[in-house]
């Protein structure tokens, strides 16, 4: 865990839990709980904490009190419980802290700088935009659950209630603020009351200079219109005249400066998506092989990036072999006009059938190939790639993206995608992609001037991806980006990073300091949608996905 400045710690001789904040020296990840149990905190500002439970110390068992002076107003959160002022020594009322994140948002501390390149998995605190690190480590038995000590004149002050921690709130490594951007928030908070989105951003998240830029990618499948008169019931929120105007006013609202959209109906582009985005942006389109009716479209940001290259991927290679459906991508390579940085840009929507995850690694591999071919025609740069992959979260076609390869062998076909699909015949990876693809199981394009090998039965590429959403929340719930007759997570925006390591079965993950994630759309759980609109179209949301929304930080590479 990387360490900003503030800490929750038990206090081995009295017991309690106390927070401690405003060392002398910001300290670091390996040095901010030595001060503390070195005995050698500076701070004169000592929130004491109390536990409340005479089980073992479970973080979800607490309540908090912190002096008002350091709260900001909040009406809702004043409580009659009474704290000593650590400053003059007066009685004060006090501000009931619900849970960990409250304290976080209410505690005014300067940030400890990141390491180089992590994403820093910390809780945050208020509007400044400052980090802390939460300490939740000890599993000691407290003796007594009604008092909360002040530790600098051990005061006792009672306690009414135990308040509820989420946990995990503690290390999620956001600061979430409640979307206003999207149809699906705006909807249900103006009918139920209950915001299901939150804008999430990352504590360890770089800050903006002259030498860099921040940009926004949006992807979101629209639902082509001709799709809904084929599997969906009419209704009037299904009608193109209701869904145009709430589409055409999300995108606006989203403000991306890179949209990849996918199901844009062939006739809807040039009549509806083409005028509306003609304001300010470079349109793209490709319509799926085969004459099907829709296909995929990317909006650039003429202000903002200069398009270096356009390369339009079919996925059709040949008749009767495993590559022959006519889903497509999109691979541009731009220019960011500021700083001069290059970054490659793939929007793509793969095969809808559930137990034909060989044809999905067969598309990636072809779109992988197409990608690298790019890069390697200009100055290596950073990636990402977004669309729906038709695919779930820690599926094996995921792990192939993730974790640039996988093992084929034994698996059954109808599995790979881990959409609910059982059984099939195994896997043969040599059959996937056909000679006529020219593409190996290296997802590279075969040079007969330098051959290569791949271990048996794995695909693998060369790229180094991380996915921009975790696919579950903090309470464990999983992600959901479509909601019809089936609730799933098929959307994905994946990006470029240095590398990945597993510590303490946790994944952490070094970016590349060209690209680095700041904020992201948050994505709701079934629950809280069940429970508010139902499902998707619906007279709030005008497609059957929502948006996946990310803003990132891109900065000139240094000359090597």
């Amino acid at each position: 865990m990387t360490a900003g400045n503030v800490f929750l710690r038990e206090d081995p001789a009295t017991d309690d839990c106390i927070i401690l904040d405003n060392y002398e020296n910001k300290p670091s990840s390996s040095t901010a709980v030595k001060n503390y149990d070195s005995g050698k905190p500076v701070n004169k500002k000592v929130r004491a904490i109390r536990r409340t439970s005479k089980l073992p110390w479970n973080p979800l068992e607490a309540t908090f009190h912190v002096p008002q002076q350091v709260l900001k107003p909040s009406p809702s959160l004043i409580s009659s419980d009474k704290v000593i002022d650590l400053n003059d020594e007066k009685r004060v009322s006090s501000a009931k802290i619900t849970t960990i994140r409250d304290v976080l948002d209410e505690l005014c501390v300067p940030p400890s700088p990141p390491e180089e390149g992590e994403i820093v998995e910390s809780s945050e605190s208020t509007e400044t935009g400052e980090s802390c690190v939460i300490d939740l480590t000890h599993e000691e038995v407290s003796d007594n659950e009604s008092e909360v000590v002040c530790m600098e004149d051990l005061t006792v002050v009672d306690v009414e209630e135990v308040s509820i921690i989420q946990a995990d709130d503690v290390c999620s490594g956001i600061r979430r603020k409640p979307s206003n951007d999207d149809a699906l928030s705006r909807g249900t908070k103006e009918v139920t009351g209950v915001t299901p989105r939150y804008w999430e951003r990352l504590t360890g998240a770089p800050k903006l200079s002259s030498g860099n830029v921040e940009f926004r990618v949006c992807s979101y499948n629209v639902l082509c219109q001709l799709t809904t008169l084929k599997t969906m019931e009419d209704n009037n929120p299904l009608r193109w005249e209701n869904r145009w105007p709430m589409l055409e006013q999300e995108l606006l609202r989203l403000n991306a400066d890179v949209y990849g959209l996918q199901e844009v109906q062939y006739d809807h582009f040039d009549s509806h998506y083409r005028p509306a985005m003609s304001k300010g942006y470079a349109a793209y389109y490709k319509q799926r092989t085969g004459g099907m009716n829709d296909g995929c479209a990317v909006f650039v940001r003429k202000s903002k990036f200069d398009v270096l290259r356009y390369r339009i991927v079919e996925y059709f290679v040949a008749a009767g072999t495993t590559m022959d459906r006519d889903q497509i991508g999109q691979v541009l390579r731009l220019r960011c006009k500021k700083t001069g940085q290059e970054l490659i840009y793939a929007n793509t929507h793969l095969l809808f059938n559930s137990a034909r995850g060989d044809i999905k690694i067969g598309q990636l591999a072809m779109l992988f190939a197409n990608i690298y071919d790019v890069i390697k025609e200009g100055t290596p740069c950073p990636v990402i790639i977004n669309g729906d992959f038709n695919i779930e979260p820690l599926s094996y076609v995921y792990t192939y993206i993730s974790e640039s390869s996988v093992y084929l062998r034994g698996l059954p076909r109808n599995e790979l995608s881990g959409q609910g699909e059982r059984g099939g015949p195994c896997v043969q990876a040599n059959n996937i992609l056909p000679f006529a693809a020219n593409i190996g199981r290296d997802s590279m394009f075969v040079d007969g001037n330098c051959p290569r090998t791949v271990a048996a039965d794995y695909f693998t590429h060369p790229l180094c991806l991380a996915s921009v959403y975790h696919h579950f929340r903090d309470d464990g719930k999983k992600e959901v980006s479509t909601y019809h007759k089936e609730v799933a997570n098929p959307d994905f925006i994946f990006y470029s990073i240095e590398k990945k390591e597993m510590i303490d079965s946790m994944t952490k993950v070094y970016e590349l300091p060209e690209l680095r994630l700041l904020r992201r759309l948050g994505l709701p759980d079934h629950e809280t949608l069940r429970n508010t609109l139902g499902p998707w179209p619906n007279q709030c949301v005008p497609s059957d996905h929502i948006p996946l929304v990310a803003d990132f930080v891109l900065t000139k590479s240094k000359a090597k």
